[in-house]
């Protein structure tokens, strides 16, 4: 411990150590943002956080001889050391990290001229000097709760930086001051600090929150609000599929709770299930359609012992009712939804346009003993008056397209 306390306070920190001590600091940093096999862990954490930093910060004001010369180290040091971190990477990457983001380190450079002047008083072994101290364990307490979290989310990533935010939260105060109750004051209250960020991080765990699906996106999923979605080990989060108004489709939002591979399972009325593999990662996952299953049940289904009859007697321009004969050995329910074709031209059948877009009722019609599904079909909204002329209904039973026979509309 003696060796240690020596750090803050027994040090000969001259001007031209402290220059080579801040270009060691960014040359190591800069290193540490290139190296791929450092990303999303403990050893890269000090190219975005601040816990390293503040070690430094109060290294230098604990060597320091005065308030003024507290005061301009901490200034050079990171005039020095946080311009080499962007340059070094500039130079070798060739980027422009330097003139997008330094803009915003400035300002906290510019800031460590009062803060190593006031943080010089910590020196003065007073309860004034752990009111300064309280603020930065504080701020490490935050940097510790978000480490912890993410730990939890992805072990053992980020480990090292929250046990070094531990060590140092409750080293500082019994470095930095020499009177017994001003360092048992600041351990104690150290020692809070970590419990509290503790319990909050464990009673609010880290979520990673994203769209892992679009309808007819690049994965070729195909689906709507009739379908259910869900993992396979829900321990690693919840998925659900919602619509979304900008880009007027349908998608599947995550709330990934920890990292690992599991199963996304998407599945239609009738149990086909498509079956997705997911590796999800820090802030990122990776997904690929891993297989499709057909309900066993449904194996035998044959469109052609599907009939979809539209009666004659309830045709207007805006509503129809349409029976399904469903004659296979295990018939389907059908979904509310349907499209309407009109006869064209040698023969084609065109797609209707909406009138707007269509969000059906999650509703499964099932059919009677004998097969038989009656259905009131109402278009005014969606289509609104048809004219006259030659129609047909499109039913879908998540495996085939059914067609109605063609039907008048006079």
């Amino acid at each position: 411990m003696e060796k240690i306390k020596k750090l803050f306070g027994g040090i000969d920190l001259s001007w031209k150590k402290l220059i080579i001590f801040s270009i060691i600091a960014g040359a190591y940093t800069a290193i540490m943002a290139m190296l791929p096999i450092a990303k999303d862990t403990s050893f890269a954490d000090i190219t975005i956080s601040f816990e390293v930093w503040i070690l430094f910060g109060i290294f230098i004001i604990m060597n320091s001889k005065s308030a003024k010369e507290s005061s301009l180290k901490c200034f050079v040091f990171f005039l020095i050391s946080q311009p080499l971190v962007y340059l070094i990477q500039d130079v070798i990457n060739h980027s422009n990290l330097f003139l997008t983001y330094y803009r915003f380190w400035i300002i906290w450079t510019i800031c460590t001229i009062p803060m190593g002047f006031i943080g010089y008083f910590m020196k003065k072994d007073k309860w004034w000097g752990l009111l300064i101290l309280i603020p930065m364990l504080i701020f490490l307490g935050f940097h510790y709760s978000g480490f912890l979290g993410q730990t939890i989310y992805n072990f053992p990533y980020h480990f090292l930086s929250a046990l070094f935010c531990i060590i140092t939260i409750l080293l500082y105060p019994i470095c930095i001051f020499s009177n017994k109750k001003v360092k048992v004051a600041g351990i104690t209250i150290s020692a809070l600090i970590i419990l509290i960020m503790s319990i909050i991080t464990l009673f609010n765990s880290t979520t990673y929150n994203t769209v892992v699906l679009t309808n007819n996106g690049e994965t070729g999923a195909v689906f709507d609000n009739t379908y259910t979605v869900y993992l396979e080990d829900s321990s690693y989060g919840d998925v659900s599929i919602k619509y979304d108004d900008g880009l007027e489709d349908y998608l599947i939002e995550a709330k990934f709770k920890k990292a690992g591979r599991t199963n996304l399972i998407l599945e239609d009325s009738n149990g086909n299930k498509e079956i997705y593999e997911i590796d999800i990662k820090n802030n990122d996952f990776d997904i690929n359609k891993k297989e499709k299953e057909i309900n066993k049940e449904l194996s035998q289904w044959k469109t052609k012992n599907v009939k979809i009859t539209v009666k004659e007697d309830s045709i207007t321009k805006t509503s129809a009712d349409i029976i399904i004969e469903d004659k296979n050995e295990n018939p389907v329910s059908w979904g509310m939804n349907f499209v309407i074709q009109r006869a064209g031209d040698n023969n084609i059948w065109v797609d209707m346009i909406t009138k707007e877009i269509v969000t059906w009722a999650e509703i499964a019609m099932k059919p009677n003993e004998n097969g038989i599904t009656e259905m009131q079909l109402d278009w005014s909204k969606i289509y609104g008056e048809l004219s006259s002329g030659t129609y047909r209904i499109v039913k879908y039973s998540g495996l085939s397209t059914i067609f109605s026979e063609p039907f008048e509309v006079k």
